[in-house]
């Protein structure tokens, strides 16, 4: 099954939000056993990030690196990521928010999550 258009533009809009921001993006792990993402840390207890340009420059290199880190992402056989061309809608959206949360709770203000949650506030007559 092929992925929707609009799940693969938000897809690329996130991405494209995040690659333009330049800030770092805290890692964590989702611990499906307690329900909830845990912080990475390096060796010295500090959380882990990761750097705009030391980590990755181009919007390709950071959809893999997503990709990489999402342990829910379907995958290979041999442990690949699968190309996103090639996963279902229900994949994308898994991933959308795994990415979602990483921006969150790095405090990095997406634009494209914003503006869908301006339009659906303005349709439900909220503001």
């Amino acid at each position: 099954m092929l992925i929707s258009q609009e799940f693969n533009r938000l897809y690329h809009a996130l991405l494209h939000d995040l690659l333009n921001s330049q800030l770092p993006i805290r890692v964590m792990a989702y611990d499906a056993d307690a329900g909830h993402f845990i912080p990475l840390q390096d060796e010295n207890s500090l959380p882990f990030y990761i750097i705009p340009e030391r980590d990755f420059e181009t919007l390709d290199e950071l959809k893999q690196l997503f990709k990489h880190l999402d342990l829910n992402y379907p995958r290979t056989s041999k442990g690949d990521p699968i190309s996103t061309k090639e996963i279902d809608n229900t994949a994308l959206l898994s991933h959308i928010n795994f990415i979602a949360i990483l921006a969150r709770n790095s405090c990095i203000h997406l634009e494209i999550i914003e503006k869908e949650i301006e339009e659906e506030a303005i349709r439900l007559g909220l503001i």
